[in-house]
């Protein structure tokens, strides 16, 4: 019997834009000169902008690119990948059309070195993406191809391998302390009785989601009728650090993730997350430091979520 095998590649909350947004070293931005004579302008990268993209972003695809081959690719955005501009403070452009374009060579950057052939956007946070995801809606021309269609969205399930997989921004609440996971599989557990309970509906066997600092993945088994049927619930860290808002929400919690995930569909069911590019940060290491300068990501190997 042949095995069906489909891979995912999460990443969300690139904030590109802000300056420790992600950014493409390689970058160019067209600002008008005078005369509206186009006047190109390579951004200066900060140490934290040059450690993700080398560390998480090119590290991280070379060894999904050793693991799966040319394989197909859906590539999933949870959200919020430029940082918009109701706050002015550390922008590398104030320009939604110039953050879009620095999302955008990110995204490309991306597609030559894994085969991706459909794209997932979600809607983010209306303070950074503008009302009903507009900055998402920018990208789609920006990235759009026949061969790799680009879909921007509030909330959808879509099918990968066989498995019904839900895609969202705001998802589950990661929890702190010995909660961490716990929230997020208890409020696992009900949206899979509520979709069973309320509409009917067999629970996708993958819900992903963004919009925090905190990794996690946790999944539970349900019954329905005479079958068990399991969920797994994956909440994909930003791609920058915390700033004063994230801090006041989070009571200061010192250790953060950051990093993206490659997960492998078997047969329609969840049969591995690499987690490998999902990398810790001490930020009481990078504050008083220039540019992100004394931030060190850790190759985090422990236990649990």
């Amino acid at each position: 019997m042949d095995t069906t095998k489909e891979y995912i590649l999460f990443m969300s909350d690139g904030h590109s834009g802000h300056s420790f947004g992600l950014m493409n070293p390689a970058t160019v931005l067209d600002y008008a000169g005078p005369n509206q004579k186009p006047d190109l302008h390579q951004p200066k990268t900060t140490k934290w902008q040059e450690k993700i993209w080398s560390e998480v972003i090119v590290n991280g695809l070379n060894a999904f690119a050793a693991q799966i081959g040319n394989a197909p690719v859906v590539f999933v955005y949870g959200g919020d990948a430029i940082n918009g501009t109701r706050y002015l403070d550390n922008l590398v452009t104030p320009k939604i059309s110039q953050q879009c374009q620095i999302a955008a060579d990110c995204m490309r950057y991306i597609f030559t070195q894994l085969n991706i052939k459909r794209v997932y956007l979600a809607y983010g946070t209306e303070a950074h993406v503008g009302i009903d995801g507009d900055a998402e809606s920018m990208l789609i021309p920006l990235i759009d191809s026949p061969e790799r269609p680009v879909v921007a969205t509030p909330m959808a399930i879509i099918n990968v391998g066989g498995a019904d997989v839900s895609i969202v921004h705001h998802g589950f609440y990661v929890g702190e302390g010995y909660l961490r996971g716990n929230s997020a599989r208890l409020q696992l557990q009900r949206r899979m009785l509520e979709d069973m309970m309320l509409v009917n509906k067999r629970p996708p066997a993958l819900y992903l989601s963004g919009h925090v600092h905190r990794y996690v993945h946790t999944s539970h088994i349900e019954t329905w009728g005479e079958e068990d049927i399991e969920s797994h619930a994956i909440v994909c860290p930003a791609l920058l650090p915390m700033g004063g808002y994230a801090r006041q929400v989070t009571r200061s919690q010192p250790i953060l993730w950051t990093g993206m995930v490659l997960i492998t569909i078997t047969d329609g069911h969840i049969s591995n997350v690499n987690r490998d590019y999902i990398l810790p940060i001490d930020m009481r290491e990078s504050y008083g430091y220039p540019e992100g300068q004394g931030v060190r990501f850790y190759h985090w190997k422990g236990r649990g979520n």
